[in-house]
């Protein structure tokens, strides 16, 4: 039979130091990044819709008023521009509502307190140098680890949707100008 040798204080503290510096990254995770990335794509959301409703009144105002007559080669660019840029538009609103849905990704990060509470409440039981408290800690410390492989999963996952958005919204921004631009010279010179 193989005797298990107790842990000594030394591999106790250090493996409570690892549970504090676990704490302070899982934080960093769950309260920093994730939440910054969250309010990111309710930014670009914002600005997408907001593209689009100025997109509907460029629509109301100078296109639909053309399409009952023939159009000429710039205004026919403009629709082209126009149109671009709504799909741009709109493909990051669908990006943004499934970043911030849980469709793509349904491992939600786990708090490590409430998975490892039946571990925390068992502090209070065994003696500080014992081996149940020292199995407890690092039954803790896994927790803490997985939480934060969860919230590193889907930060890069979000960080990938954020990346698209963004670069639909400067096709979108680009474009809009374009059809706004080639509308105006084509209104200036009209009259």
């Amino acid at each position: 039979m193989t005797q298990i040798n107790s842990p000594t204080k030394e591999d106790i503290d250090k493996l409570s130091s690892f549970i504090e510096l676990d704490h302070k990254v899982w934080t960093h995770y769950s309260e920093f990044l994730y939440e910054q990335q969250f309010s990111r794509i309710k930014n670009y959301l914002w600005l997408s819709v907001t593209i689009i409703t100025f997109l509907a009144a460029i629509f109301a105002n100078y296109l639909q008023p053309g399409l009952q007559l023939t159009l000429s080669v710039s205004q026919k660019f403009a629709v082209l521009f126009w149109s671009i840029a709504g799909i741009a538009s709109s493909l990051s609103v669908i990006l943004g509502i499934i970043s911030l849905s849980s469709i793509w990704n349904k491992d939600i990060p786990q708090d490590p307190y409430r998975g490892g509470t039946q571990y925390i409440a068992r502090f209070e039981r065994y003696g500080i140098n014992s081996q149940e408290h020292y199995e407890d800690l690092k039954n803790l410390d896994a927790f803490y680890v997985q939480s934060m492989e969860s919230y590193v999963i889907q930060i890069e996952q979000r960080t990938s949707f954020l990346r698209h958005m963004n670069l639909l919204l400067i096709i979108s921004v680009i474009f809009l100008i374009l059809s706004f631009s080639v509308l105006f010279i084509n209104q200036i010179g009209g009259n």
